[in-house]
């Protein structure tokens, strides 16, 4: 199973646990990809930690995280994200 993971809040609220969930799924086999709606240089400040153990970075440039994924070759079976929005539609016209 592949699992498309947010970091702006959804890793960032609990990263002690989210590790723990990433390794306990890798561990069964899954892969974890974090996907997030941040441009490539905005991921210099992203967690050490979770680089150590995440399967893929893939910043979206703003784009819809599911349509970038796949442009990538990669099928998302489950999405972990705080806002749902991000994972089928661009930054413009989300409103929170």
């Amino acid at each position: 199973m592949n699992i498309g993971f947010d970091y702006d809040d959804t890793y960032t609220r609990d990263p002690i646990a989210w590790i723990q969930f990433i390794k306990l799924f890798q561990q069964r086999g899954h892969y974890v990809f974090l996907t997030t709606w941040r441009t490539p240089s905005e991921c210099n400040d992203l967690d050490v930690e979770l680089l150590e153990v995440i399967d893929g970075v893939y910043p979206t440039s703003r784009m819809a995280k599911e349509k970038f994924m796949a442009k990538q070759g990669i099928r998302i079976d489950v999405w972990i994200d705080d806002n749902p929005w991000a994972v089928t539609h661009t930054m413009e016209g989300w409103e929170q």
